[in-house]
């Protein structure tokens, strides 16, 4: 649920960063994704919330993190021609960052532990190029046509998705309370794409009449 922050972060850095505007609508549509999150993942209940600071630090300090990513590729996306190469920087350097903290955090032989379990090696490759490369790659895509705060509000129906996808993969289902969480974030996400159309239009409405004419 902590990381789910990522699109207050957002909206809040985007301002001073992006010179993106910050209104009354963003900041509904911040409150909503965040609350339909908390009813999605049932952060509600009690034993959610037997957390210690560190886990709570770690846990922001991601949301965090997902917030510069967002805002440091919408600033790439006018500087490079293709979204795709944001992406595979983004991911070349991620990775020389996670080898390393792997070797000095577990022992070396763990690196490659799975050894000839082909199949785990395969279901790794499957998560790294279909979930992880191209949903990141899409998400960065999408900042060349969006506001950063828009495309962030947008990633926030990941947990609602999430839940949905379960029914059907896993047998799992969704409490009155949860499918409300869901329409919450659908609701954020209008608002949030209603008001990237409106920045987009708004030039336009203050052209005067006889000046269209």
């Amino acid at each position: 649920m902590l990381a789910y922050s990522s699109p207050a972060f957002i909206v809040l850095l985007a301002r001073p960063i992006l010179r993106e505007p910050f209104s009354t609508r963003k900041l509904i549509a911040v409150v909503l994704s965040l609350t339909g999150c908390v009813l999605v993942v049932k952060a509600y209940a009690s034993e959610t919330w037997q957390l210690n600071p560190i886990g709570v630090a770690v846990g922001l300090g991601t949301g965090l993190a997902f917030a510069v990513y967002s805002l440091a590729g919408k600033w790439s996306a006018g500087r490079f021609s293709s979204s795709w190469t944001v992406t595979a920087y983004g991911f070349l350097f991620a990775a020389g960052g996670l080898g390393l903290a792997n070797v000095l955090i577990q022992p070396a032989q763990a690196f490659f532990s799975l050894g000839r379990a082909w199949d785990g090696w395969g279901i790794l490759a499957l998560l790294a190029l279909v979930p992880t490369v191209a949903g990141f790659g899409l998400y960065t895509l999408s900042l060349r046509y969006l506001p950063a705060s828009a495309a962030g509000l947008i990633a926030s129906l990941e947990p609602a998705l999430t839940a949905i996808m379960a029914i059907f993969l896993l047998g799992e289902w969704l409490d009155a309370w949860q499918w409300s969480g869901a329409g919450l974030i659908l609701v954020a996400v209008v608002l949030a794409q209603t008001e990237a159309e409106q920045r987009i239009s708004q030039p336009e409405s203050h052209v005067p009449a006889e000046a269209k004419g």
